[in-house]
């Protein structure tokens, strides 16, 4: 994100707070996450490796996933490099046994 310029009243304790603010306004626009996007109901099919079209328009940087409903089985989802990260994240799920449906934020 865009970086706040500094902006000034010519009130001295005004502009202090002014800069605070602009200070860690700034600080969270660089925070990668301050980008992320929610992606809803993706299905991650059992054994296999899921490519998500993430849309970000840039290399992904992380993902969480949120939220996850279907199989209920103890599994884990994990991440599978690739080439073109700019475009898509895959991500494999194992040992659920069956597809399981899944909200992932990704940043």
């Amino acid at each position: 994100m865009k970086q706040l310029p500094r902006a000034t009243t010519g009130i001295e304790s005004v502009d202090a707070v002014i800069e605070q603010i602009r200070t860690r306004l700034n600080e969270l626009a660089g925070d990668p996450r301050a980008s992320r996007r929610t992606l809803s109901g993706v299905t991650l099919n059992n054994g296999s490796v899921t490519l998500i079209r993430h849309g970000l328009g840039k290399r992904w940087s992380g993902y969480q996933i949120t939220a996850q409903r279907g199989a209920t089985a103890a599994g884990y989802i994990n991440y599978q490099s690739g080439a073109d990260e700019d475009k898509y994240l895959r991500l494999l799920a194992s040992g659920f046994g069956a597809a399981l449906t899944v909200d992932i934020e990704v940043w």
